[in-house]
């Protein structure tokens, strides 16, 4: 389990810096609620956009089943496919990081107020 102190208190509790125990590394409270909100809007953009390209790939699947056989016209579909593939797999991916990302910064913030006092 980590440990934190704070280093240097402000009268902004957002502003105040907090010393980890194990490994030392500085970081105001903004940092980490920034670093929230970030992850945050990432996560409401792929979300959309991962349902934009599933779609894509449903509708490409049921209109044109001959898609493997790579016809002229084919070709264009198996493109669209390929794309939303991959991306449906990368955001597939990314979010369960930013999912795992914002447990770690939350439990983070709960220990930083246990343990300093601080009210966040």
């Amino acid at each position: 389990m980590l440990n934190y102190k704070i280093k240097k208190k402000s009268k902004v509790t957002a502003d105040s810096i907090i010393e980890v125990s194990g490994i030392i590394r500085e970081f105001s409270v903004m940092e980490v609620y920034d670093n929230i909100k970030s992850l945050e809007k990432l996560k409401r953009e792929l979300e959309p956009m991962l349902k934009v390209y599933e779609a894509k790939i449903t509708n490409i699947v049921n209109n044109h089943p001959e898609v493997l056989k790579l016809s002229e016209d084919m070709l264009v579909a198996a493109y669209l496919y390929n794309e939303a593939s991959v991306f449906v797999k990368e955001a597939k991916k990314k979010l369960k990081e930013v999912d795992k990302q914002l447990k770690v910064q939350k439990k983070d913030l709960k220990d930083i107020a246990e343990q300093t006092g601080l009210e966040l």
